[in-house]
């Protein structure tokens, strides 16, 4: 369970670090998630990339529906 633990945390690491370097090389403060999607992307293998693109954009519009209520 450690194992996965340490993995998650490494993934969650890398993939903000990676997300505030894009969002800062495009001038911005924050991260959007245009640069959460890129840094998705050039992180993960191609298949596990798009799976995971796929999962956001459905967290992304469920959140959105929750929130204009």
């Amino acid at each position: 369970m450690a194992v996965m633990n340490t993995f998650c945390d490494d993934m969650f690491s890398t993939l903000a670090s990676e997300a505030g370097a894009l969002a800062r090389a495009n001038g911005g403060k924050t991260c959007s998630t245009k640069c959460v999607r890129s840094a998705v992307a050039l992180t993960l293998p191609a298949g596990l990339a798009k799976h995971a693109a796929t999962e956001m954009n459905k967290a992304v519009t469920r959140f959105g529906h929750w929130s204009a209520l």
